[in-house]
């Protein structure tokens, strides 16, 4: 049995209706004008609405609209009762965009009975859907929480260097990932990566990269040598489209230098403390993941007290203005090179404040993850 509630046309039509819900066993109720339709939507639950537009099309779409278009009752099916000598292409264009069903009269019983039952299956199709979206949410906080546990609270080193990092996603979980590595000795890791895609296969591929840059960190393994063994693996592990940019330093403390290898990253930025000057980390090198038996370049660069090197994802540079002008690597240098001395959180987000601006305050259509590292 359904609960219908019913805003009438004229007399006949709620005698009619009346006849139909009652030989088929519904539970109904008739009221005469959309706002009342309204008020009995706040206190009572209803499986279905039929809206009847004779003599007044708009009544019957006006409150069609606002029950679609609030909150509380919108789940609610809605069939429109077409009355006679309607024209179709006469009826206004936010029908088609605020009812479920229609129908025209005059029409015979089985005929109104039918579309109802279609309204109830489509309403119980619906509220499965809301339980399945209610359970893949769930999924999803979770799965965040867990991506967030992933990325490093505390650093290593904390006399010799600090470190700020920022990280948000374009949708619940992502494919960003930054980490830094102890390898003991004075030494220690850190690496960037953007995963291709967005979402949970992206985010799962994070999880494996995670796993296995922590074993080659145990195996104290150089740049260039543990970007062929996770090249190697993810070719294994992951499907042939997917691929992944990574940054892989290695810091030794010990001889205050930088090595590291550059896959198809973002070129990081060296700032360096004794005279502001900007140094662009391009080595070039392929991506992790895509191509097999690919060879990796290393360099080394050294460090002094007061530098600073930014690592970054291409969701900080590739926002575009009104334009589409993109604010690019140029255009994060030169927001660096107006702010001489500025590190930090500070620097970070004086960085995101102007990409932000530049993007006319839109909001982002991919990860961004930052990390900054300052030498002491």
């Amino acid at each position: 049995m359904l609960k219908i509630l019913y805003l009438g046309g004229t007399d006949k039509d709620a005698q009619i209706m009346n006849s139909i819900f009652r030989n088929f066993g519904h539970e109904w109720s008739v009221v005469s004008n959309g706002q009342s339709v309204e008020e009995l939507l706040v206190f009572e639950e209803f499986d279905l609405l039929i809206l009847d537009t004779s003599g007044s099309v708009a009544s019957g779409v006006e409150t069609a609209r606002h029950i679609k278009t609030g909150l509380e009752a919108k789940h609610i099916p809605i069939i429109l009762t077409i009355g006679d000598g309607e024209e179709w292409d006469n009826l206004p264009h936010e029908l088609t965009d605020h009812a479920d069903e229609y129908i025209a009269k005059p029409f015979k019983d089985i005929e109104l009975v039918t579309r109802i039952g279609s309204m109830l299956r489509f309403k119980e199709l619906k509220e499965q859907m809301t339980i399945s979206n209610m359970f893949i949410e769930d999924e999803l906080q979770t799965a965040q929480i867990v991506q967030s546990a992933m990325l490093p609270s505390t650093f290593p080193y904390p006399g010799k260097v600090r470190f700020h990092a920022y990280y948000e996603t374009a949708s619940t979980i992502g494919g960003d990932y930054y980490d830094v590595f102890d390898y003991g000795d004075g030494r220690m890791g850190v690496i960037i990566v953007d995963v291709s895609g967005h979402g949970a296969s992206a985010a799962l591929i994070v999880s494996i990269i995670k796993t296995l840059m922590q074993s080659y960190a145990e195996k104290s393994l150089h740049p260039a040598k543990a970007m062929e063994e996770l090249n190697s693996r993810l070719l294994q592990l992951t499907p042939e489209d997917r691929f992944a940019t990574a940054f892989f330093g290695l810091v030794d403390f010990n001889k205050m230098t930088l090595s590291y290898v550059r896959c198809g990253h973002p070129c990081p930025f060296i700032i360096r403390g004794k005279d502001q000057s900007i140094i662009e980390l391009s080595l070039p090198g392929g991506l992790v993941g895509m191509f097999d038996d690919l060879p990796f370049r290393e360099d080394t660069i050294e460090l002094s007290p007061g530098d600073k090197v930014l690592m970054f994802s291409d969701g900080l540079t590739e926002v575009c203005d009104e334009n589409n002008k993109q604010y690019g690597s140029k255009g994060l240098r030169r927001a660096l090179e107006r702010r001489p001395g500025i590190g930090g959180d500070q620097l970070i987000d004086e960085i995101l404040e102007e990409t932000w601006k530049f993007n006319s305050g839109k909001c982002g259509v991919d990860d961004v993850a930052i990390l900054l590292m300052e030498v002491l």
